[in-house]
């Protein structure tokens, strides 16, 4: 049970964060390095290694909530549960970004690898992990 209140504890933390940056995409599309595409780039690759960061940083997070759920969860559900974070941000950083705040296609690529990468490695460690398990 306390390991339970734990995971819902991070994922309410997880909400807030991305709320956060959900506040930090509308406040970037005012500002002079929020379009990619920009010949300014030289000049804001501060912002998007901020940015790049923040979302390894949740990605990380992710792997640690699956990781404590092990106890929990079994390997196959936490496999199916990679493969729903992957595709969410695939239809958050190509479909919906691109929509509501007019992100361009290199920073949704970006984006998307700076989320999944974390999370990606979590799932193939699980699932060879578990294939040696078996045997």
């Amino acid at each position: 049970m306390k390991r339970f209140a734990l995971l819902l504890g991070a994922a309410l933390v997880l909400i807030v964060v991305s709320l956060f940056l959900e506040r930090t995409y509308v406040a970037e599309g005012t500002s002079a390095c929020a379009a990619l595409g920009d010949p300014t780039l030289a000049r804001c690759y501060k912002e998007v290694l901020a940015r790049t960061a923040l979302h390894v940083a949740g990605g990380v997070f992710i792997v640690l909530l699956l990781h404590w759920s092990r106890p929990i969860l079994r390997v196959r559900v936490q496999i199916a549960l990679v493969l729903v974070v992957i595709a969410y941000f695939f239809i958050q950083e190509f479909y919906l970004h691109p929509l509501r705040y007019a992100q361009p296609f290199f920073k949704s690529v970006i984006d998307f690898f700076a989320w999944t990468i974390p999370v990606t490695v979590y799932g193939l460690i699980q699932l060879t992990g578990s294939a040696h398990r078996r045997r």
